[in-house]
């Protein structure tokens, strides 16, 4: 990173070292390393930091990652002298606070010397201006760069002081003791003479070296002077209402003017004029209630063109907003289960009266580790309160120009910084996404990351920020205490039940002992308790009663106060729950049925002497609580422990989960004497049967034939059942577009270019009505919805996924919630169309300009480029016969002739004209759809428009697809055929066609775009090709690929559906296929369907045949769809089917989906993924990547990818979220129980990986089914992957 982002210089961190250890009976490990340092920087107080990364996995299989960072310099200590005074009055004895730590924050007890050393002041006060530099750039000096700016010198009373030197004389001197806190108390002598004073204090380290920290130190009396050109200073920087603020106010300059301002709140309170006098001046400002939230003060003075300026902030808390909460009754540790009682006491400030049930509570406790997943920092009404500190900006108006904020952008004056030669970055924001710009290219290695150990602890690494930091300040505070730690227990030993008896044999339960009255644990709610509304009696306390929960953690218990008037008081304290003897079972969240594994209960012993006695399983069906073991395999549900005090042992219990279970309860059962401990837990067994879907798809164009096969369906398969096949087909596709209209919104602030829109495309829509009859009579019917959108949630024998369960509830329902003050127009009703189309034509009227032209929002100035926009749409009007006002079009050519004489002409006449083409491209094309020139009104002559088309041909190279395709029609109307063939084939030669996908091109590298791979691009490329290559086949391409997106995807914009009629109705009315009979045949074994779509009986585009269970045979394996009628339709077949065999290879055809799993360890200094081929051992506590590659052939909204996973791992991350990546791909991740599932809004054409990390936590053997990804809007597209047996060690 630069300087400028990180505050100090930073190198590319590394990795020093790598390993695994082991944990000792504390629960600590010791880690050794060479720390790697320049010795050369040892005496410019440079540090490194140090940053450990670990994994602890427990006996149980529990896998923590935590990290911390380190700091190690040359010195091992840091001091710094804390003060609240700014300076000390004659004849007080001043109290510094002096604290010692280490580098990373931590309180250090130790010794310190400190010596007090009368400065020696100038003769004069020395200007700014005249000063040292403090600090020097780095880099290349020149002489100017050791000199202060006399327009921007940056004073400060500390650079003033700090140039005086010591004398000779010692004022006092001393010694310091700090305690385990790290803090010492540092008394000056009462009889200190006023003048300026160094204090210096040292402190040695355990290896002898020396820490020296220095303070300087103002004395000031009746009397006295200080050479500086200007000071202001509180003696306290805090004083409450009722107090006096004591404020230092001098100037060295000999009658020097000033300025003492006031401010509160951004406003001037005061201002007080006077010049400086010999001595210094003391004021002194009462504090009253209305001072809350602080004030501050500016003394401000001009000498020598140098403008001086000392400003200095007052706090004044707004103390008397604060409550007092305590505990009069709390109990720190606690028994799981019980019932328990405190009470809480609130108080007003200062023994402040507070009326008595005047404040409210919310209480609540809850499990600390659930700040695992996202710290708890509860909101306070502390920060509703103002600070008003702060002054007002003053300028000075010498040296280099200010930017100024305007319409038109000032050039500012600046100069250039000499630099050493650096390597630059291509441009990021060019070529594959944000980058940086111009920036120094900086390493960055050593990714961070989760590793796996096993048996104890795996160091992950240390690694070295390898760039020294420079050392803090002497003042500046080192940084907290670290806080928390890593907690492990140990493991004394792991005791394994025999499990070699015959399996039909009844579980040996001998010596368990009776055990049937021991109590179980059963209630693990992760909050105790949430009351937000409890009221305060009389005494102003309150009563919280409530039953622990059965967990045995540490718990965080947070009680608020709040009054009407927004006093606030909180406390949060910690209880923790606990039992001598514990058993905890580790059980993954689900099983599946068909998997083995071993269950671990971990046997604590809290005690203090040694426990010994049995564990005892045993699992009871969910339904009528009858035992399992026999079914789950178990054969010895007894094992026998012995547990050292203050550690813990393992027992395993080797299982196999059966068939047909759906829920079971797991009871582990503990006893040793007179101590017990049981629980119970939920474990799921989902059904081991997959349910998967393949999919076929092909596109009818014209007469075709076609065939959809299933080679897996004559595969042999003992376990697989047939559920149903389902073949689709699509027809009147032009309907279905004509349906994806969505109804105009009538939005509180129109814009011009909305009203044309909706002009535009009513009218569009009317003229269609009016030619096809039957047209009018299906759209009638399409406007009898109450949504926005279409909806796409009705039922789908293909579905595969729960709606409920997705993030697209309401745009599944046709965006159904809209806002009330949100109305539609039904557009696709003729009444209604007419209606909306008369009325956006007289707010067209109305917003034009006297001068012609149009505003972006009526009442604004007329603009070119809107105008230009609407043009085109009155020229898309005129061609479908839309009555369009004349006068009205004519003046607005009128105002964009007299722009293009104005601004444009007269730039062709130089050679730098290649902004403008563009425009004039787009000028120029509009131009030529309007054949009559009474229309253009004759304001633009044909040598205008040679001059402007060939501005566009000479740089026609550097036009977007779209501007050529406007260029060409230009071309083509201007009797250029040959030019025009030329450039539309330099687009069309990048498009790519397919049987099944149409016409097409892939995704641009700036996709979003308006010109780029959108549908009105590919709707307009439609046009100029029907123009400009008549008959080519491509065209029918096109108008596939249009019916394809429909199909895939949910239209939102008016535009973009209207855009797409306009290109379709003008295609299929040449081609006489608008409203016209569909028909096809589907073929499958002996069956035969025929499906007929009348233009006047539309009952969908979908038509589906299926074919149960029952009459599903291998001869059906192939679909055969064949089509006489003219047009395009889609034809799909789905198979569903269950089977128990895991598939070994994917299947997909639209959609493709492959997953690998690898496992990713930490081997010497870099991160390795071995992918996890047969003879690759995971086990315990290993961490696996898991990758997906989804491939897509048409661009799709609303996919869903589900992940299902293996019992035995656990989600490195559990919190779900939205995620972008690099290619521009968006999703939701959310994360499950059993499976990771990505929702996708919108997923292009391509190949797209995505990759989530587990980690190993049961050992056993456990399925994996196939990752599978369907489209929501056509469900019938669907793939899947491989399925996966993993075994964890």
């Amino acid at each position: 990173f630069p300087r400028w982002w990180c505050g100090f210089e930073r190198e590319a961190p590394y990795v020093l070292a790598a390993g695994e250890g082991s944990i000792d009976a504390k629960g600590r490990f010791e880690i050794e390393f060479t720390p790697e340092a320049d010795e050369d920087k040892a005496k410019k107080g440079v540090s490194y930091r140090y940053k450990i990364s670990v994994d602890a996995t427990d006996e149980s299989g529990e896998t923590r990652s935590t990290s911390r960072c380190y700091r190690l310099g040359f010195v091992c200590v840091e001091a710094r002298i804390e003060r609240d005074a700014g300076f000390v009055s004659e004849g007080e004895a001043a109290k510094f606070t002096v604290h010692r730590c280490d580098l990373d924050g931590v309180p250090r007890a130790g010794g310190g010397k400190w010596r007090l050393m009368e400065l020696q002041q100038p003769d004069h006060a020395v200007l700014p201006a005249d000063m040292p530099v403090t600090t020097l750039p780095e880099g290349r000096l020149t002489l100017g760069d050791t000199l202060r700016s006399r327009s921007d010198p940056k004073y400060s009373v500390g650079d003033a002081v700090q140039t005086w030197k010591e004398s000779t004389l010692e004022a006092a001197s001393g010694e310091l003791q700090h305690d385990a806190t790290g803090v010492a108390f540092l008394n000056l002598p009462d009889d200190l003479k006023p003048g300026a004073y160094r204090l210096f204090y040292n402190t040695e380290d355990p290896f002898g070296a020396v820490f020296d920290v220095k303070e300087d130190v103002l004395v000031v009396g009746t009397g006295c002077s200080l050479a500086v050109p200007a000071i202001l200073s509180f003696r306290s920087s805090s004083v409450a209402p009722g107090g006096v603020a004591h404020l230092l106010v001098h100037s060295a300059l000999r009658d020097q003017p000033m300025e003492l301002e006031y401010f509160s709140n951004s406003k001037l309170l005061k201002r007080q004029s006077f010049v400086s006098e010999a001595s210094v001046k003391m004021l002194e400002i009462p504090i009253q209630e209305e001072h809350r939230g602080g004030l501050s003060v500016r003394i401000t003075l001009l000498r020598d063109h140098q403008l001086i300026q000392v400003s200095k902030d007052l706090t004044v808390p707004w103390d008397d907003r604060n409550l007092k909460v305590e505990f009069a009754s709390f109990r720190d540790l606690l028994r799981p289960g019980q019932r328990e009682t405190w009470r809480v006491l609130v108080k007003g400030q200062s023994e402040q009266e507070l009326l008595a049930g005047s404040a409210e509570l919310l209480a609540y406790m809850y499990d600390k580790s659930l700040e695992i997943f996202s710290p708890h920092n509860p909101a306070s009404t502390k920060n509703l309160w103002p600070t008003r500190t702060g002054t007002m900006m003053i300028r000075c108006n010498l040296g280099t120009a200010h930017q100024m904020s305007g319409i038109r952008r000032m050039h500012q004056a600046y100069y250039s910084s000499l630099a050493g030669d650096h390597l630059k970055m291509i441009d990021g924001y060019g070529i594959g996404g944000p980058g940086v710009r111009g920036g120094m290219m900086f390493g960055m290695g050593g990714g961070m990351g989760g590793g796996g150990g096993r048996g104890g602890m795996m160091m992950k690494s240390v690694m070295r920020s390898a760039a020294p930091m420079m050392a803090m300040a002497a003042n500046a505070a080192p940084p907290p205490p670290p806080q928390g730690g890593l907690y492990a227990m140990e493991s004394d030993a792991i005791v394994m039940a025999d499990a070699s008896n015959d399996d039909s044999s009844p579980p040996n339960n001998d010596g368990e002992g009776d055990m049937s009255s021991i109590p179980i644990r059963s209630e693990f709610s992760e909050t105790a308790f949430f009351e937000p509304h409890i009221v305060l009696d009389a005494e102003n306390s309150a009563v919280i009663e409530f039953t622990v929960p059965d967990s045995v953690t540490e718990w965080n218990v947070w009680v608020h106060a709040l009054t009407r008037d927004l006093r606030y008081g909180s406390v949060c304290e910690k209880v923790r729950t606990s039992k001598e003897l514990l058993v905890k079972p580790q059980m993954p969240r689900f099983l599946r049925e068909g998997d083995s594994g071993l269950l671990r209960v971990v046997v604590s012993n809290s005690g203090a002497t040694e426990l010994s006695g049995d564990v005892q399983l045993d699992i009871l069906d969910s339904d009528s609580n009858s035992s399992l073991l026999v079914a789950f395999g178990v054969s010895q549900a007894v094992a026998a422990f012995t547990v050292q005090p203050g550690s813990s042992t393992t027992v395993q219990f080797p299982f196999h989960a059966p068939q047909a279970l759906s829920s079971s309860n797991f009871k582990v059962i503990a006893k040793s004497g007179d101590l017990s401990d049981g629980e119970l837990r939920p474990l799921p067994v989902l059904p081991s049967r997959l349910h998967l879907v393949q999919s076929r798809f092909v596109a009818l164009k014209g007469k075709s034939h076609r065939k959809m096969e299933f080679q897996d369906l004559t595969v042999e398969d003992s376990s697989r059942i047939n559920e149903q096949l389902v073949v689709s087909v699509d027809g009147q596709l032009f309907y279905g577009v004509l349906k994806a209209l969505p109804y105009l919104v009538r939005y509180p602030y129109e814009c011009t270019e909305q009203m044309c829109n909706r002009f535009v495309s009513t009218g569009i829509v009317m003229k269609l009505f009016d030619e096809t009859p039957a047209l009018a009579v299906m759209a009638k019917k399409l406007a009898e919805r109450a949504s926005q959108l279409e909806p796409w949630d009705g039922p789908d024998p293909n579905q595969k996924l729960l709606l409920e369960e997705s993030p697209w509830m309401n745009l599944a329902q046709g965006n159904t919630s809209a806002d009330d003050e949100t109305e539609f127009a039904r557009i696709l009703d003729p009444a209604e169309a007419e209606h909306e189309r008369d009325k956006a034509l007289t707010k067209l009227q109305k917003s034009q300009t006297s001068s012609g032209g149009f505003p972006w929002y009526p009442g604004g100035p007329p603009s070119h480029y809107i105008t230009l926009l609407l043009l085109d749409g009155f020229s898309r009007a005129l061609e479908f016969g839309i009555p369009v006002p004349k006068e009205m079009v004519q003046k607005a050519w009128r105002f964009l002739s007299n722009y293009y004489h104005d601004e444009c002409s007269q730039k062709l006449s130089t050679e730098n004209y290649k902004n403008v083409s563009q425009f004039l491209t787009y000028l120029n094309y509009i131009l030529s759809n309007y054949s009559d020139m009474e229309w253009t009104d004759g304001v633009f002559t044909d040598d205008d428009r040679a001059r402007m088309l060939k501005a566009s041909t000479d740089h026609w190279r550097d036009h977007s697809p779209r501007l050529k395709g406007y260029l060409a029609l230009t071309m083509w109307r201007s009797n250029k055929q040959k030019d025009a063939r030329m450039v539309w084939e330099s687009v069309m030669d990048s498009a790519k066609t397919s049987e099944d996908e149409g016409t097409f091109w892939a995704p641009g590298d700036r996709s979003w775009l308006w010109y780029n791979d959108t549908i009105e691009s590919h709707a307009f490329a439609l046009r100029t090709t029907m123009e400009v290559f008549e008959g080519d086949a491509r065209c029918q391409g096109l108008v596939q690929w249009l019916f394809m997106n429909k199909k895939l995807n949910h239209w939102k914009s008016t535009r973009t559906t209207a855009e797409v009629i306009f290109a379709l109705a003008h295609y299929l009315r040449k081609e006489n296929a608008l409203a016209v009979r569909e028909e096809a045949v589907v073929t499958l074994g002996n069956r035969s369907e025929r499906f007929m779509f009348e233009p006047e009986s539309f009952a969908g585009t979908k038509k589906q045949l299926v074919i149960p269970a029952s009459e599903l045979n291998p001869s059906m394996s192939v679909v055969e769809v064949s089509k006489d009628t003219p047009g395009i339709m889609f034809a799909s077949s789905t198979w569903h089917f269950s089977t128990e065999k895991l598939p070994e290879e994917a299947r997909g055809d639209f959609f493709q989906v492959s997953r690998k799993y690898f496992k990713r360890a930490l081997n010497g200094e870099e991160w390795t993924l071995t992918p996890l081929l047969p003879g690759v051992k995971v086990e315990v506590g290993d961490q696996v990547e898991v990758q997906l590659l989804v491939r897509t052939k048409h661009a799709a909204e609303y996919v869903h990818l589900r992940d299902p996973r293996a019992a035995g791992f656990e989600p490195e991350s559990t919190r779900s979220s939205f995620q972008w990546s690099l290619g521009g791909v968006g999703w939701f991740e959310e994360v499950r129980d059993s499976a990771t599932n990505f929702f996708f809004e919108s997923l292009p054409v391509g190949e797209f990986p995505f990759n989530y990390r587990l980690r190993a936590s049961t050992a056993g053997i456990f399925r994996a089914g196939p990752a599978v990804i369907q489209s929501m809007y056509a469900p019938e597209f669907v793939a899947y992957s491989a399925g996966e047996q993993m075994e964890i060690k």
